[in-house]
């Protein structure tokens, strides 16, 4: 049942009154952190939450690193924002969860003033905060070792690209024809990140066409049978356009396969309407 906005809106009112949020300067609205960050020169640390519906995830976040002292140090060094999803219709930047790759809450990225996201957040430790800035610096320092000439420098420089997803596919076969003759094994360093960069090249030329996300997801089976299966945050879509082409297709078979490995790979995930579409294509075969 759906709740009203009257109802929407005191459980907003009543996740702005907890603690974590007096823990640090935090900022409530995109505008205002990206006109902070390109002030002070700092990252926005965003941190994507939800009031609409309880979130143990978000809670634990909340309760643990959010909380600490260490913390509050911390978001010194950056534009600490919060977004959180409240399905009130007045509030600003509902949309931004998705937008920014949100999939499942608690969302962190890191990103420029620009609003552009530059690293994700893997883990929901202070330690893991801290490795995003490590890493963006580690970026930089690179960066300026390729500008400065050094070609021992083109390599690690690429690959810290892809690792953090800061190129697309075409850019980053592009930047490969630039480096040096690599060795098998950087060529299979490369691999895992290029084929992540592939599969969401394709998703974003597929976009929300039914029937593209279905040819896209016919790819992505041929990958798959051909033992070619993204990391990361490259999963999720992967498999779900593997649904669209199986439900599409009418294949019962490659559908169940697909849903029983998102079930794994995500079990925090509502798989209700995809278990319906199963049944339906199960009685239909």
């Amino acid at each position: 049942m759906a709740q009203s906005q009257k109802r929407l809106a005191e459980l907003r009112d009543g996740k702005l009154q907890l603690p974590y949020l007096k823990n640090a300067d935090w900022v409530l609205g995109f505008a205002e952190a990206r006109a902070k960050a390109a002030k002070t020169g700092k990252p926005i640390f965003a941190y994507f939450t939800r009031s609409d519906e309880r979130c143990m995830n978000s809670i634990s976040m909340e309760c643990g690193a959010l909380a600490e002292d260490g913390f509050r140090e911390f978001a010194n060094s950056v534009v600490p924002f919060c977004n959180i999803t409240t399905k009130v219709k007045t509030d600003a930047d509902q949309e931004l969860f998705e937008a920014k790759g949100g999939v499942k809450y608690p969302h962190v990225v890191l990103m420029n003033a620009a609003g552009n996201v530059r690293y994700v957040v893997r883990g929901e430790k202070l330690s893991d905060f801290q490795n995003g800035l490590q890493e963006l610096g580690e970026l930089e320092a690179l960066r300026k070792r390729v500008d400065a000439g050094d070609r021992h420098a083109k390599y690690p420089f690429l690959k810290k690209q892809l690792e953090l997803q800061h190129l697309d596919f075409p850019a980053a076969k592009k930047a490969m024809k630039k480096l040096p003759r690599l060795s098998k094994a950087q060529n299979r360093e490369l691999a895992p990140l290029l084929l992540r960069a592939e599969v969401h090249h394709i998703v974003s030329r597929a976009g929300k066409s039914q029937k593209a996300r279905a040819k896209a997801g016919e790819k992505f089976f041929r990958m798959h049978k051909a033992g070619r299966v993204p990391i990361q945050d490259g999963l999720l879509p992967f498999w779900l356009h593997i649904l669209d082409y199986a439900e599409m297709a009418k294949k019962a078979v490659i559908y169940e396969e697909a849903l029983d490995t998102l079930k794994q790979e995500f079990p925090e995930l509502p798989w209700m309407e995809q278990e319906r579409t199963l049944r339906e294509l199960q009685s239909n075969g």
